[in-house]
C-alpha cells in the first residue's frame, strides 16, 4: 500500500486505515500478488454507485506484461463492480493485448470492440476549419 501511495500522490490518506496495506519488496511473486491486491482494493474503494471509475488506458500495444496482469485481473473480478475500461491500440503497431482480452472466455464483463480507421484529409479539413471557427 505504500508503495501504491508513493506511485499515485495524494492517495496515502485513503489507504492508512486498511490493515492489507503493507509495505513490501517488489521484486517476487508474492510482492506482485500484494500489489495487484492493493491495486484491487484501491480502485474498489474509489469506485461507487454514486462516483464510478472510467479508467481510459490508450497505447495498450505498448503495455509491459505486468500492467497487462493487472488489468487482467481487474477484468476477470466479479466483485469489481462501478469501473469501465476504455483500452485504445493501434493494430497496425501490435494491439494484440487488446484482442487477447476480447477473445479472453475467462472475462464475465460485457466488452465491446470499436474499430475504427483513419480519418481522410476531407474529415481532417473540416474538422480543423470547425475548430478554428472558418
Amino acid at each position: 500500500g505504500q508503495l501504491l501511495g508513493r506511485l499515485v500522490t495524494n492517495i496515502s490518506p485513503f489507504l492508512k486505515n486498511d490493515p492489507n496495506f503493507e509495505m513490501f519488496e517488489t521484486k517476487n511473486e508474492s510482492a506482485l500478488a500484494k500489489f495487484k491486491a492493493a491495486c484491487k482494493t484501491f480502485l474498489q474503494a474509489i469506485a461507487s454507485d454514486e462516483h464510478p471509475v472510467v479508467l481510459f488506458l490508450d497505447d495498450v500495444q505498448w503495455m509491459d506484461h505486468g500492467s497487462m496482469q493487472i488489468i487482467e485481473l481487474f477484468l476477470q473480478a466479479k466483485d469489481m463492480k462501478n469501473l469501465m475500461i476504455i483500452m485504445a491500440s493501434r493494430s497496425e503497431e501490435g494491439g494484440y493485448f487488446v484482442e487477447s482480452v476480447i477473445n479472453n472466455n475467462r472475462i464475465k464483463k460485457a466488452i465491446t470492440s470499436i474499430s475504427l480507421s483513419n480519418l481522410g484529409s476531407d474529415s481532417v479539413e473540416k474538422m480543423v476549419s470547425s475548430c478554428l471557427g472558418f
